[in-house]
């Protein structure tokens, strides 16, 4: 609910870059947690 808030009523390329960068964020979270999670 409150994403929806946060971006409703936006569109357009800032409203498109700010998603991917927030993508990337957990994305690029996971990866590392699988990589260094699995070898303990």
């Amino acid at each position: 609910r409150r994403l929806y808030d946060r971006y409703a009523g936006r569109e357009g390329e800032d409203l498109r870059n700010e998603l991917a960068a927030l993508v990337e964020e957990y994305f690029s979270a996971g990866i590392e947690t699988l990589r260094y999670g699995d070898h303990r």
